[in-house]
């Protein structure tokens, strides 16, 4: 098994790949939406957080469904194509902006990440 930093620079240097896309889901993952209700609860859930998010076309999806989205994701790579994908423009918030880290959050469209 690889310790936890070399998973981190394994999935950075994946995504830098530009021949190593072929693991996105070209749409939504299917079992999110049939079993969308359920996640949302009966209380209604109103936000979610994605690990390992990638540059998912779930984020959107989520964010379209009324959720308060946010994805966590080491590659800044995989950020960039998420918001060109969804035509987001992808800026810092107002912490990021302030402490200048790559590291806290960002917004690209609806979802924080």
């Amino acid at each position: 098994a690889l310790a936890p930093m070399a998973h981190f620079v394994h999935w950075v240097a994946h995504w830098a790949d530009s021949a190593k896309k072929d693991f996105v889901l070209a749409g939504v993952y299917p079992a999110l939406e049939k079993h969308f209700e359920l996640l949302r609860g009966v209380d209604g859930a109103s936000s979610i957080l994605l690990p390992l998010c990638g540059s998912s076309v779930d984020l959107a999806w989520l964010a379209s469904q009324g959720l308060d989205v946010t994805g966590v994701e080491c590659s800044r790579d995989a950020w960039l194509a998420f918001a060109a994908n969804h035509g987001f423009e992808l800026a810092m918030s107002e912490v990021s902006a302030e402490a200048a880290s790559p590291l806290l959050p960002w917004r690209a469209g609806p979802c924080a990440l």
